[in-house]
């Protein structure tokens, strides 16, 4: 009976979350609930940034930012004065791509406009690779396709296809 007697007849205090007889404090309970909360955020906020970053890096190196990514997977490069030229790796490039210069000079001239930025020529290894590079543009009728910003020029396989001649293509296109 003395054990009982030295216990206390109330029921113990109790909070939110604790109690006060098994050690917990409520504003320590409370503060923890807030930390996890806050490392929860911060978690959010980092898979959110990983994930642009991997849509970034994505945009870049396979899709439609293609052109200006400095590195270009499975396409070797063609240097020119005035243009760069993409072609398949291990491929070999149409020699009227190394007139490219020249087509551009023409371009320029029956304009009456001078091209202020290097051109970049994509020869498209295929269509998956030219849908993936311009994903609005659909079907496979066409040649080569300028987007409005303009110093991309992206070669569909329609032209090794049916033989076309490059150099005029490229005059067309600019």
């Amino acid at each position: 009976m003395c054990a009982r007697a030295s216990r206390s007849d109330t029921p113990p205090e109790r909070g939110l979350i604790g109690s006060v007889e098994h050690g917990l404090d409520n504003d320590a309970v409370l503060r923890s609930a807030e930390n996890i909360l806050a490392r929860l955020r911060r978690s959010y906020l980092v898979l959110i940034a990983s994930g642009a970053m991997l849509l970034v890096t994505y945009a870049f190196l396979l899709g439609p930012l293609f052109p200006w990514s400095p590195v270009k997977p499975g396409y070797e490069r063609l240097r020119l004065v005035r243009a760069d030229v993409y072609f398949g790796a291990g491929g070999s490039v149409d020699p009227a791509y190394g007139r490219v210069d020249q087509a551009i000079e023409i371009t320029e001239r029956f304009h009456q406009l001078s091209l202020r930025h290097r051109m970049t020529i994509i020869v498209c290894r295929d269509w998956a690779d030219f849908h993936r590079f311009l994903p609005i543009v659909r079907g496979d009728g066409m040649g080569a396709a300028t987007p409005e910003y303009g110093t991309v020029i992206f070669v569909t396989p329609k032209v090794q296809q049916i033989k076309f001649d490059t150099r005029g293509g490229l005059i067309n296109s600019a």
